[in-house]
């Protein structure tokens, strides 16, 4: 058993004084992309205000940013599968949707919310009771100019 008397309780309490969290997530490319790249454990632990996301850029593959597209943009058509995901990591993701664009191979830069929402198609499927939603890459754009 420690001795009691070796410490003085009479002393003021010093606190110090700890930073806040901050996250800056910008300027970054992935020449192949998977949502599971944006999975950053901490940054549930950050405050909204300090999370930076900005200027990240992938390539223009429909099949390759459809799940984040899905969880960002088109959520409210699916049923949330995501209930286990981190309010702060779902944020994490839903800004690094909003800001971020796709670089096609001619070099032309587009935002990445523009391009989902131009190449992913929703259709709805089976009985007025039973309807399914799907959501799939498109086939061709009818107009394939403005795509990089």
């Amino acid at each position: 058993m420690p001795d009691q008397t070796a410490y003085n309780y009479d002393d003021p309490v010093e606190y110090k004084i700890v930073a806040t969290p901050a996250f800056i997530f910008e300027g970054n490319y992935f020449p192949q992309f998977s949502l599971s790249v944006l999975d950053m454990p901490g940054a549930q632990n950050v405050p909204l205000g300090s999370l930076t996301i900005r200027a990240n850029q992938v390539p223009c593959d429909c099949q390759s940013i459809k799940e984040l597209a899905v969880l960002s943009d088109f959520d409210h058509l699916e049923e949330n599968e995501r209930r286990d995901m981190e309010f702060g990591d779902l944020i994490f993701k839903k800004e690094f949707y909003s800001s971020g664009v796709c670089l096609g191979e001619n070099g032309e830069e587009v935002r990445l919310k523009k391009f989902a929402r131009s190449w992913l198609e929703i259709t709805e499927t089976g009985d007025e009771g039973s309807e399914n939603i799907e959501i799939a890459c498109a086939e061709s754009q009818i107009d394939d100019d403005w795509i990089p």
